[in-house]
């Protein structure tokens, strides 16, 4: 029961973040979107979204040395 509230609400929440990023002209089709910090987990686990498309950056220290 709790965790079915939970669930929804962090679906929701990254639904948000892709309507926000939408009003703001993003478009997946035309463009990768890459989600750095502790959000990336969140879309990960509980967002809808194009894999493919976007990458999400656990570690930005070894992304950073990656480079």
């Amino acid at each position: 029961k709790y965790l079915a509230v939970i669930c929804k609400a962090a679906s929701d929440y990254t639904r948000e973040i892709f309507h926000k990023l939408r009003e703001r002209e993003y478009n997946s089709e035309l463009m990768r979107l890459y989600v750095v910090g502790g959000g990336g987990c969140m879309i990960q686990n509980f967002g809808d979204y194009d894999k493919d498309r976007v990458t999400i950056v656990r570690d930005i220290f070894d992304f950073a040395n990656s480079s």
